[in-house]
Order: C-alpha cells, then sequence, then structure tokens
C-alpha cells in the first residue's frame, strides 16, 4: 500500500447532504475511493439529526434543498457542534446565497455542476485547516501546561530554599555552638540537641514529602489494603497531635461511631491522609478554637470527618487548596510552622492527602465558610472497586495491593 493511500485512509468523517440522489451517489463514492468515511443524507432535517447523533468532520451539503436548507442547517448546527466545517453547494445564480453561508459559518463553497477534482481539491484544504488547528490547540495546551510547570517550579523554588535553608542554617549554627563552646551547661547542651532533632525532623519531612510526590506520580506509590478499623486511625491521629492543639489551646475531640464496618485500606498511609487533615486544622484555627475528629457510615461508605471553627476557606482558594505547593499565604511571607496560626509548609500535604484517598477509592469532601470554619470528610467505600490503579488528579497512578482478606 503506497504512503499516499496510507495517509487517505487516516482521514476522517464525511456527510454528504443533497436532495438529488444522483449528487449524494457521486461525491459519496468518489470520496469514499479517497479513504474518507461518508454518508449522506437527503434533507437539511435528516442531516441534522445525523449530526446530533454522530460526530462529523465535515459536511457537503446543498444549499437549495427543501424544508431546512442549507443555509439553515449551517446555522442549527454549527450552533450545537461549532468545530464541524461546511462546504455549500450552489448553481451560478445562487452565489449570493452561498456568501451567505460562509458568514453563518461555512469553510467554503463549490459550484454545480461538480467538478470532482475541485471538489477534493476544496476538502483537502478543509481538511489541512482542521489538523492545522488541532495542532495549534495541542501547541497552546503544552504552552499552558508549560507556563503552569514554570509557576510550579518558581513556587517550589521559593517555598523549598525557606523549608530546606531554615533548618539547615539552625542546625549548622547550634551544631557549631555544641563543638565549640565547652562552657555549656548539661540543660543548654540538652536544650541544643533538642532543637538539632526538630529541624532534623523538619528536614526529614520535608524529604518524605517529596519522596512521596515523585514515587506517587512514577506509579511506585504502593497501598497494601487489609480491613482496617478507621476508628483506630482516628483515635492514634488525635493522639499524636493532641499535644499540639493544647499548645494552642486549642480542644480536640473525638466522636467516634459504633459498630463500625471495615475497610480495606492501608493503615499507614490512611493516617498520614488523616494527620494531613487534622494538622490543618490546627494551623487555620485561632487559638483557642475547637476541632473534633468524628467517624460515621452512610450509604455503603466510612466516613472520617474534621471539623473546625477556624478562619474557613473563600470559594476561590476552595478550588486550589489541593494543587501541589499551593499556599494560602504568599510565599515571599512563608513561615514554617506545623501547628502556629497560618503557618506555612511545603504545600503538599493536601494534594497527598487527596492522592491517598482516591488511591483507597474514596474522596475528600470541603465544606467551608469564610469566618466560620471548614470540615474535610475522608469518604471510604467498605467495598474497594475492582480496578487495582487509581489515576487521580495530578497522579499519573497509584499502585494498589490487595491483601487477602474477606470483606464486611
Amino acid at each position: 500500500m503506497s504512503s499516499e493511500l496510507q495517509q487517505e485512509k487516516k482521514r476522517g468523517k464525511i456527510l454528504v447532504v443533497d436532495d438529488e440522489p444522483a449528487i449524494r451517489s457521486i461525491c459519496s463514492r468518489y470520496l469514499s475511493s479517497r479513504g474518507w468515511d461518508v454518508d449522506t443524507a437527503c434533507d437539511g432535517e435528516e442531516a441534522l439529526a445525523k449530526i446530533l447523533d454522530r460526530d462529523w468532520d465535515i459536511v457537503i451539503t446543498d444549499i437549495k434543498m427543501p424544508g431546512l436548507d442549507g443555509v439553515q442547517l449551517v446555522e442549527k448546527a454549527k450552533a450545537e457542534k461549532p468545530y464541524i466545517e461546511f462546504i455549500v453547494m450552489t448553481a451560478y445564480a445562487s452565489v449570493d446565497v452561498a456568501v451567505k453561508a460562509m458568514r453563518s459559518g461555512a469553510y467554503d463553497f463549490l459550484l454545480k455542476p461538480l467538478d470532482l477534482e475541485q471538489l477534493q481539491l476544496t476538502v483537502d484544504r478543509c481538511w489541512q485547516k482542521m489538523q492545522l488547528r488541532e495542532e495549534n490547540e495541542l501547541l497552546r495546551l503544552a504552552n499552558e501546561r508549560l507556563r503552569e510547570l514554570h509557576q510550579l517550579k518558581d513556587k517550589f523554588l521559593a517555598i523549598t530554599s525557606h523549608e530546606l535553608r531554615t533548618p539547615v542554617s539552625n542546625i549548622k549554627s547550634f551544631a557549631e555552638f555544641l563543638m565549640e563552646d565547652k562552657e555549656l551547661s548539661p540543660q543548654e547542651r540538652a536544650e541544643f540537641l533538642k532543637i538539632l532533632k526538630r529541624n532534623l525532623d523538619e528536614l526529614e519531612a520535608v524529604v518524605e514529602d517529596m519522596h512521596a510526590i515523585m514515587a506517587a506520580e512514577s506509579g511506585g506509590l504502593a497501598l497494601t489494603l487489609e480491613p482496617h478499623d478507621v476508628n483506630e486511625s482516628a483515635e492514634r491521629v488525635v493522639s499524636e497531635l493532641r499535644e499540639a492543639a493544647e499548645s494552642r489551646k486549642q480542644t480536640l475531640e473525638l466522636d467516634l461511631a459504633d459498630d463500625l464496618p471495615t475497610v480495606p485500606a492501608d493503615a499507614l498511609r490512611l493516617r498520614r491522609a488523616l494527620r494531613e487533615l487534622v494538622q490543618n486544622a490546627i494551623k487555620f484555627t485561632p487559638d483557642g478554637g475547637r476541632i473534633v475528629v468524628r467517624t460515621s457510615c452512610r450509604d455503603g461508605e466510612v466516613v472520617l470527618e474534621v471539623e473546625d471553627n477556624g478562619i474557613g476557606i473563600s470559594p476561590r482558594e476552595q478550588e486550589r487548596i489541593f494543587e501541589k505547593f499551593y499556599e494560602v499565604q504568599d510565599s515571599l511571607y512563608h513561615t514554617t510552622s506545623k501547628t502556629a496560626f497560618k503557618g506555612g509548609g511545603i504545600g503538599l500535604g493536601l494534594n497527598i492527602a487527596r492522592a491517598i484517598v482516591e488511591a483507597h477509592g474514596g474522596k475528600i469532601e470541603l465544606e467551608s465558610e469564610e469566618g466560620k470554619g471548614s470540615t474535610f470528610r475522608i469518604v471510604l467505600p467498605i467495598v474497594m472497586p475492582k480496578e487495582s490503579v487509581h489515576v487521580v488528579s495530578g497522579f499519573p497512578a497509584l499502585r494498589v495491593e490487595t491483601a487477602e482478606f474477606e470483606q464486611n
């Protein structure tokens, strides 16, 4: 098969509309022989029904037809499917009508009686225009994606330079104190060691977040699923973060439902997701506020809920808080803390939390009102969906390894 014929075979779908059977037959046979997928319609009404029922690349239509004429067909079809290209056919005496059709969105017109060579040239030009339009759209999307990546890079550099530089600087300074100042008291030395440990923990957390992102994007973040009682995860996370909440004079409460069914879950990663939500609530709830972690069951799903009476989230920010590296604060005024009021971070916590939950076949719901607080809900299925790989927003794939167990 020649390369020219192979190219023809890759062509698209054409609908030929004419009330003359001979015109329909000639156009259909000629275009089909050149690789087009061709169908016909005998009038405007039939053509419009076929256009609405199926996607077409090009419609070649006569202008003078009983009922719905060619110009009306162009107008009605373009209103529903503007991407379809129209070529209209008309006699010499109706060129002005053809011009009207072009003003309504037709690409070009052909004069009757038809010249098959001219038909082929016009259709080929139209197809080339469509291919160019598609390529331009792909380029536009690629450029848009590049701009987004450039913005992410700038934000990443702004935040991580602070996240990495601050603990490294502190570690260096206090290590030098410990090495050079021989007159430090045991209490001072112990305090310096605590500061070193705290900064090393911060560095480790940044590295773990970055590792989680890279692993997820390469399909390497595996979930090992086993029957799990979400009340256990709620209790452990609240126990871990109670001291942080109390340091802010916040009340961190548990409200656990009885007799919850187990869910298929990777307990370690599920706790990571819940921990991010609770830490987020602590950071964006003023001192003295109240945070409640509760569990419940609804319609074959188990729900882990984190409710706070904090500052809330604006509708505009609700669309963005799950983005990578997104921080409510301007990165120029970034301050690092997992618990301080409006404390900053690397901006990956909620993104990772959502990825983990979606990998479990679940979802995160959010209700929030500025000045009144927020409620995040982790919603998990009691029965794991059959798919073992879940494509989630921002992550190509997460691998799921399901352990052998009986479902409730």
